[in-house]
């Protein structure tokens, strides 16, 4: 997490590792994809169960996979309320 900014993470610092990570795929709210000349790319948004839900309760993100035989990568994370 050093490579954002802390406030991104700042509703969440006080969760443990096991609660942060503590969704499902029923907490998957959005998801959608994306096709560009340099692969494809996901966006999601996944409801964190641990936090209130009329405070910021998600992470949005953006994966990567570049070309048929490309390996998947996280490309950005960030937290939000929306």
């Amino acid at each position: 997490m050093t490579e954002h900014e802390p406030r991104y993470f700042a509703a969440a610092e006080h969760l443990s590792d096991a609660k942060l990570a503590g969704f499902s795929s029923k907490d998957l709210c959005q998801v959608r994809v994306a096709y560009s000349a340099y692969g494809l790319h996901l966006f999601g948004k996944v409801r964190i169960p641990s936090l209130p839900e009329d405070g910021p309760a998600y992470i949005h993100f953006r994966a990567f996979k570049g070309g048929p035989e490309g390996k998947c990568s996280l490309h950005s994370i960030r937290m939000g309320c929306l």
